[in-house]
């Protein structure tokens, strides 16, 4: 049901709600879920098999920078965004923001899981 609902924007008017339906309107948005959370699988993937998968260096060097370049992103899509409650997107604390992801993105390099260590 909130996935059906989530398809509906509009604006409250005097006569009432105007509503326009379509799933053009979360488009942005699951193309960004996707996105995100497909690189966090495929490096997580990589974390655990890597014995398995028999990961080459070259492999491994792309992942480790897919990895770095999504813990230092702005914003990772939520499971109920702050639009879809007409709420504004925190900005007060960006400066923050910057330097945690930057400590995260060093920190996630070796994995988001594992922190680089093998599984025992």
């Amino acid at each position: 049901m909130r996935s059906l609902l989530r398809t509906g924007w509009g604006t409250v008017t005097s006569e009432g709600l105007e509503a326009t339906f379509s799933t053009k309107n979360m488009s942005e948005y699951y193309v960004a879920f996707c996105q995100v959370y497909g690189v966090f699988l495929l490096s997580v993937y990589f974390e655990f098999f890597p014995d398995l998968l028999r990961v080459t260096p070259n492999a491994q060097s792309h992942v480790r920078k897919m990895r770095v370049a999504l813990a230092q992103l702005n914003r990772w899509p939520e499971m109920l965004t702050y639009e879809e409650m007409n709420q504004n997107i925190p900005k007060g604390m960006n400066f923050i923001y910057n330097i945690f992801r930057q400590v995260l993105a060093e920190k996630f390099e070796e994995g988001f899981i594992l922190n680089g260590e093998k599984l025992s």
